[in-house]
Protein backbone atom coordinates (compact mmCIF):
# COMPACT_ATOMS: atom_id res chain seq x y z
CA UNK A 1 0.00 0.00 0.00
CA UNK A 2 1.43 3.44 -0.85
CA UNK A 3 1.45 6.10 1.56
CA UNK A 4 -0.15 9.17 1.43
CA UNK A 5 1.75 12.01 0.66
CA UNK A 6 2.42 14.80 3.39
CA UNK A 7 -0.23 17.39 3.22
CA UNK A 8 0.83 20.78 2.83
CA UNK A 9 -0.68 23.97 4.10
CA UNK A 10 -0.08 26.39 1.69
CA UNK A 11 -0.35 29.38 4.05
CA UNK A 12 2.52 27.90 5.63
CA UNK A 13 5.21 30.17 6.35
CA UNK A 14 8.76 29.61 6.05
CA UNK A 15 9.60 29.26 9.49
CA UNK A 16 7.02 26.60 9.82
CA UNK A 17 8.75 24.60 7.33
CA UNK A 18 11.57 21.96 8.85
CA UNK A 19 14.13 21.72 6.41
CA UNK A 20 15.73 18.07 7.24
CA UNK A 21 13.48 14.95 9.18
CA UNK A 22 16.42 14.44 10.95
CA UNK A 23 18.36 17.62 12.20
CA UNK A 24 16.67 21.10 13.63
CA UNK A 25 17.05 24.17 12.03
CA UNK A 26 19.31 26.29 14.31
CA UNK A 27 20.32 29.82 14.28
CA UNK A 28 23.97 31.09 13.84
CA UNK A 29 24.00 32.76 17.43
CA UNK A 30 23.35 29.45 18.64
CA UNK A 31 25.88 27.42 16.46
CA UNK A 32 28.44 29.88 17.39
CA UNK A 33 28.01 29.20 20.49
CA UNK A 34 28.49 25.98 20.65
CA UNK A 35 31.66 26.34 18.53
CA UNK A 36 33.22 28.54 20.91
CA UNK A 37 32.74 25.99 23.92
CA UNK A 38 34.28 23.20 21.72
CA UNK A 39 37.31 25.29 20.51
CA UNK A 40 37.82 26.60 23.97
CA UNK A 41 37.17 23.35 26.03
CA UNK A 42 39.70 20.98 23.67
CA UNK A 43 42.07 23.93 23.29
CA UNK A 44 42.27 24.33 27.13
CA UNK A 45 42.22 20.48 27.81
CA UNK A 46 45.42 19.35 25.61
CA UNK A 47 47.21 22.80 26.76
CA UNK A 48 47.27 21.19 29.96
CA UNK A 49 47.88 17.26 28.63
CA UNK A 50 51.32 19.20 27.42
CA UNK A 51 51.60 20.10 31.17
CA UNK A 52 52.76 16.52 32.06
CA UNK A 53 55.39 16.84 29.12
CA UNK A 54 57.24 20.20 29.45
CA UNK A 55 56.49 19.74 33.55
CA UNK A 56 58.26 16.28 33.45
CA UNK A 57 61.31 18.05 31.76
CA UNK A 58 61.92 20.12 33.89
CA UNK A 59 61.38 18.45 36.78
CA UNK A 60 63.76 15.25 36.01
CA UNK A 61 66.71 16.96 36.76
CA UNK A 62 65.30 16.92 40.42
CA UNK A 63 64.27 13.06 40.13
CA UNK A 64 67.53 12.25 39.26
CA UNK A 65 69.38 14.23 42.07
CA UNK A 66 70.89 11.76 44.40
CA UNK A 67 70.16 14.21 47.23
CA UNK A 68 66.60 13.24 48.57
CA UNK A 69 63.91 13.26 47.68
CA UNK A 70 65.14 12.52 44.34
CA UNK A 71 65.53 8.99 42.80
CA UNK A 72 69.59 9.07 42.91
CA UNK A 73 69.69 8.78 39.06
CA UNK A 74 72.32 10.88 38.37
CA UNK A 75 75.25 8.13 37.51
CA UNK A 76 72.99 6.28 34.77
CA UNK A 77 70.37 6.69 31.88
CA UNK A 78 67.25 5.59 34.11
CA UNK A 79 65.79 8.67 32.67
CA UNK A 80 66.02 8.06 29.26
CA UNK A 81 64.93 4.49 29.91
CA UNK A 82 61.79 6.07 31.10
CA UNK A 83 61.27 8.72 28.07
CA UNK A 84 61.46 5.92 25.53
CA UNK A 85 59.24 3.75 26.69
CA UNK A 86 56.72 6.49 27.15
CA UNK A 87 57.36 7.76 23.95
CA UNK A 88 57.02 4.90 22.30
CA UNK A 89 53.55 3.72 24.08
CA UNK A 90 52.53 7.33 22.67
CA UNK A 91 53.36 6.77 19.31
CA UNK A 92 51.71 3.21 19.22
CA UNK A 93 48.75 4.73 21.23
CA UNK A 94 48.25 7.56 18.65
CA UNK A 95 47.32 4.44 16.23
CA UNK A 96 45.38 2.39 18.63
CA UNK A 97 43.29 5.67 19.86
CA UNK A 98 42.25 6.39 16.20
CA UNK A 99 40.30 2.81 15.85
CA UNK A 100 38.62 3.52 19.45
CA UNK A 101 37.46 6.65 18.06
CA UNK A 102 35.97 5.08 15.27
CA UNK A 103 34.13 2.67 17.46
CA UNK A 104 33.44 4.15 20.66
CA UNK A 105 31.79 7.67 21.90
CA UNK A 106 34.64 10.10 21.81
CA UNK A 107 32.91 11.84 25.03
CA UNK A 108 33.53 8.51 26.99
CA UNK A 109 36.97 7.54 25.93
CA UNK A 110 38.64 10.87 26.52
CA UNK A 111 37.62 11.97 30.13
CA UNK A 112 38.89 7.65 30.42
CA UNK A 113 41.85 8.64 28.91
CA UNK A 114 42.32 11.91 30.76
CA UNK A 115 41.85 10.54 34.34
CA UNK A 116 43.85 7.36 33.23
CA UNK A 117 46.90 9.89 32.70
CA UNK A 118 45.82 11.94 36.23
CA UNK A 119 46.39 8.52 38.11
CA UNK A 120 49.53 7.65 36.40
CA UNK A 121 50.81 10.86 36.94
CA UNK A 122 50.08 9.93 41.16
CA UNK A 123 51.21 6.89 41.09
CA UNK A 124 54.14 8.04 39.28
CA UNK A 125 55.01 10.66 42.36
CA UNK A 126 54.19 8.10 44.92
CA UNK A 127 56.90 6.13 43.83
CA UNK A 128 59.21 9.07 45.09
CA UNK A 129 56.82 9.13 48.18
CA UNK A 130 57.57 5.41 48.92
CA UNK A 131 61.49 5.60 47.76
CA UNK A 132 61.01 3.06 45.00
CA UNK A 133 63.82 3.84 43.00
CA UNK A 134 63.78 0.95 40.68
CA UNK A 135 63.34 1.84 37.19
CA UNK A 136 60.91 -0.47 36.24
CA UNK A 137 58.08 0.86 38.49
CA UNK A 138 58.26 4.04 36.25
CA UNK A 139 58.81 2.24 32.97
CA UNK A 140 55.26 0.63 33.72
CA UNK A 141 53.19 3.46 34.46
CA UNK A 142 55.01 6.47 31.76
CA UNK A 143 53.89 3.54 29.38
CA UNK A 144 50.81 3.35 30.33
CA UNK A 145 50.35 7.22 31.04
CA UNK A 146 51.96 7.75 27.26
CA UNK A 147 48.84 4.93 26.05
CA UNK A 148 45.92 7.64 27.74
CA UNK A 149 47.61 10.55 26.16
CA UNK A 150 47.60 9.16 22.92
CA UNK A 151 43.83 9.16 23.13
CA UNK A 152 43.26 13.04 23.46
CA UNK A 153 44.93 14.26 19.88
CA UNK A 154 42.75 11.81 17.51
CA UNK A 155 39.66 12.65 19.26
CA UNK A 156 40.41 16.37 19.54
CA UNK A 157 40.79 16.62 15.12
CA UNK A 158 37.78 14.46 14.79
CA UNK A 159 35.39 16.71 17.19
CA UNK A 160 37.45 19.72 15.90
CA UNK A 161 36.49 18.11 11.84
CA UNK A 162 32.94 18.00 12.71
CA UNK A 163 32.03 21.43 14.34
CA UNK A 164 33.71 23.59 11.97
CA UNK A 165 33.00 23.89 7.97
CA UNK A 166 35.38 23.06 5.43
CA UNK A 167 36.30 26.50 3.90
CA UNK A 168 37.50 27.58 6.94
CA UNK A 169 39.30 24.52 8.74
CA UNK A 170 42.48 25.71 7.93
CA UNK A 171 42.51 28.77 9.61
CA UNK A 172 40.55 27.28 12.85
CA UNK A 173 43.24 24.25 12.79
CA UNK A 174 46.20 26.89 12.63
CA UNK A 175 44.96 28.81 15.76
CA UNK A 176 43.81 25.68 17.51
CA UNK A 177 47.39 23.79 17.10
CA UNK A 178 49.17 26.20 18.84
CA UNK A 179 47.34 24.28 22.41
CA UNK A 180 50.71 22.13 22.00
CA UNK A 181 52.71 25.26 22.44
CA UNK A 182 50.63 27.06 24.66
CA UNK A 183 50.79 24.19 26.78
CA UNK A 184 54.51 23.75 26.79
CA UNK A 185 54.74 27.62 27.99
CA UNK A 186 51.93 27.13 30.12
CA UNK A 187 53.73 24.02 32.47
CA UNK A 188 56.82 25.46 32.38
CA UNK A 189 55.58 28.43 34.03
CA UNK A 190 53.63 26.38 36.75
CA UNK A 191 56.17 23.86 36.93
CA UNK A 192 58.66 26.76 38.38
CA UNK A 193 56.61 28.94 40.08
CA UNK A 194 55.61 25.69 42.11
CA UNK A 195 59.26 24.50 42.97
CA UNK A 196 60.72 28.40 43.26
CA UNK A 197 57.98 30.09 44.75
CA UNK A 198 55.97 27.53 46.68
CA UNK A 199 58.98 25.39 47.40
CA UNK A 200 57.42 22.07 46.29
CA UNK A 201 59.70 19.10 45.18
CA UNK A 202 59.21 16.94 42.49
CA UNK A 203 56.51 14.85 43.71
CA UNK A 204 53.97 17.18 45.12
CA UNK A 205 54.83 19.67 41.78
CA UNK A 206 54.12 16.93 39.41
CA UNK A 207 51.33 15.62 41.64
CA UNK A 208 49.22 19.17 41.08
CA UNK A 209 49.64 18.55 37.01
CA UNK A 210 47.90 15.25 37.82
CA UNK A 211 45.12 16.88 39.70
CA UNK A 212 44.62 19.59 36.96
CA UNK A 213 44.45 16.65 33.96
CA UNK A 214 41.94 15.17 36.59
CA UNK A 215 39.85 18.12 36.66
CA UNK A 216 40.09 18.49 32.89
CA UNK A 217 38.94 14.63 32.32
CA UNK A 218 35.74 15.70 34.32
CA UNK A 219 35.06 18.79 32.12
CA UNK A 220 35.21 16.77 29.06
CA UNK A 221 32.57 14.25 30.44
CA UNK A 222 30.26 16.82 31.22
CA UNK A 223 30.56 19.18 28.05
CA UNK A 224 32.68 17.40 25.36
CA UNK A 225 30.49 17.09 21.89
CA UNK A 226 32.00 15.10 19.61
CA UNK A 227 29.07 16.22 16.85
CA UNK A 228 27.12 18.94 16.17
CA UNK A 229 24.02 16.79 14.95
CA UNK A 230 23.77 15.95 18.63
CA UNK A 231 22.39 19.19 19.22
CA UNK A 232 20.40 19.59 16.02
CA UNK A 233 23.23 21.74 14.30
CA UNK A 234 24.37 21.65 10.85
CA UNK A 235 27.36 22.52 9.61
CA UNK A 236 28.01 20.98 6.57
CA UNK A 237 25.30 19.02 4.28
CA UNK A 238 26.62 16.61 2.04
CA UNK A 239 27.41 17.42 -1.69
CA UNK A 240 24.17 16.03 -3.02
CA UNK A 241 22.46 17.27 -0.54
CA UNK A 242 23.62 20.79 -1.29
CA UNK A 243 22.38 20.32 -4.94
CA UNK A 244 18.74 19.38 -4.45
CA UNK A 245 18.17 22.06 -1.16
CA UNK A 246 15.45 24.63 -1.87
CA UNK A 247 14.84 27.76 0.24
CA UNK A 248 10.94 28.57 -0.69
CA UNK A 249 10.01 32.11 -1.53
CA UNK A 250 8.30 34.72 -0.71
CA UNK A 251 5.36 33.82 -3.59
CA UNK A 252 5.54 30.20 -3.48
CA UNK A 253 6.17 29.52 0.48
CA UNK A 254 3.48 26.63 0.19
CA UNK A 255 5.68 24.53 -2.07
CA UNK A 256 8.45 22.37 -0.15
CA UNK A 257 10.24 18.89 -0.89
CA UNK A 258 12.71 17.51 1.86
CA UNK A 259 16.23 17.35 1.21
CA UNK A 260 16.86 14.12 -1.22
CA UNK A 261 13.25 13.61 -2.20
CA UNK A 262 12.61 12.41 -5.62
CA UNK A 263 11.48 15.04 -8.14
CA UNK A 264 11.78 13.22 -11.33
CA UNK A 265 8.80 11.50 -11.14
CA UNK A 266 10.54 7.93 -11.72
CA UNK A 267 9.80 6.53 -8.44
Amino acid sequence: MMKKPAHINPSASSQDLVVSPKLKVTTGKRKLMFQAMIFTLTYLSYSAMHFTRSGWSILKSDVRSNVSPGLGWEGNNNAGIVDFFFLFSYSFGLFASGVLGDNFPIRIIVPIGYLTVAAMTIMITLGGTWGITSVFYYIVFFSISGLAQSIAWPSYIATMDNWFPRESRGLVFGVWCTCQNMGNIGGNVLVNILRNNANMNWMWNFRTIGIIIGVFGILNFLMLIDHPSKKGIIINLPEEEEEEETIPSSRNSGKFRHLGENTNGDG
